[in-house]
């Protein structure tokens, strides 16, 4: 599979200076095993996704689900997922069988999810529950746990609603990943139909003033510091349907639970990502499904695998 067919921009200021980004990218995110190693040794993440309250739940375990498999396949060594119990059983039965914690809606929920060992947070697969003061609580103490930990959080869909207007929540270690609907609700930013220039220069800005990394998703898939910036353009909209996002995040989360830098990290997941979508638009034309895309990760990676 070909991945070395994407551009990226490096001048934040004039836009100027194309310059390609493929095989490096992914080899500079991407970390050695060591011989030693067990599994809590690269990589430990935790996913908080999925609900109860909608009819679609078994949709919403899956969601969950991709992203904990494709955590997984890029080379983490522990993935927990955390969720509902009704969700949780459907996840269990649509996955390889990860780890897996009950979160009943009571206060003690937040003790559970500290007594999972992980370095990475992933939080909004399948997590569409209401904006409840209870919701609202529960998420805030969440993320501020996971900032005060020390750890790198990838927070995404309808969890992004928690974040608005609340600097509080965003820090270094955060990478933020909306489409372009949900990047207007969270910043009152309309660029549906903005050129790729002005979609760099807000994605900039606001990662520049919350001080994350933001993970714009689009045909141009725009990740950005608010320092370095990078544009992953694909190909196709094969990768246009629900569930592949989700992968998306479990990638990201990956390597960030291994490299440690959100940035490099997020351009690394996005660039194999889409490359990979291209790929198997070949084969399968607008018909890929999310698990498509796990499935393909290990013949795409296994060469960028090194063992110290």
């Amino acid at each position: 599979m070909n991945l070395n067919n994407c551009k990226s921009y490096y001048d934040v200021e004039s836009l100027k200076g194309f310059s390609i980004a493929g095989i490096a990218d992914v080899k500079r995110a991407t970390e050695p095993r060591l011989m030693n190693s067990d599994k809590y040794s690269h990589g430990t993440i935790l996913i908080i996704g999925g609900n109860a309250n909608y009819r679609s739940a078994p949709l919403h375990a899956a969601f969950s689900a991709y992203s904990a498999l494709a955590a997984s396949r890029i080379g983490a060594g522990y993935v927990t997922i955390a969720g509902p119990e009704e969700v949780i059983r459907l996840a269990l039965s649509l996955s390889y069988g990860p780890v897996v914690r009950v979160l009943k809606g009571k206060r003690g929920d937040l003790e559970t999810i500290k007594g999972v060992k992980h370095n990475t947070l992933v939080i909004g697969p399948g997590y569409d529950v209401p904006e409840t003061h209870s919701n609202k609580t529960f998420v805030k103490s969440v993320i501020r746990f996971e900032k005060g930990s020390g750890n790198i959080v990838i927070a995404d869909a309808s969890v992004l609603k928690f974040f608005k207007n609340d600097k509080d929540l965003f820090w270094k270690n955060l990478i933020i990943t909306p489409h372009i609907g949900e990047y207007g609700k969270l910043t009152g930013t309309d660029l549906k139909n903005a050129p790729l220039p002005e979609k760099i220069r807000s994605a900039v800005s606001f990662a520049k003033e919350h001080g994350c990394t933001v993970l714009l998703k689009g045909n141009n898939t725009v990740i950005t510091d608010g320092k370095r910036v990078k544009v992953i353009k694909a190909k196709t909209p094969a990768l246009a349907v629900q569930g592949t996002g989700d992968v998306l995040c479990g990638i990201i989360a990956g390597y960030a639970s291994m490299h440690r830098d959100p940035f490099e990290s997020a351009v690394a997941a996005a660039y194999v990502h889409a490359k990979i979508g291209d790929e198997l638009y070949k084969n399968k034309g607008l018909h890929i499904v999310a698990k498509d895309l796990t499935e393909a990760l290990p013949d795409v990676l296994k060469r960028f695998d090194r063992i110290k």
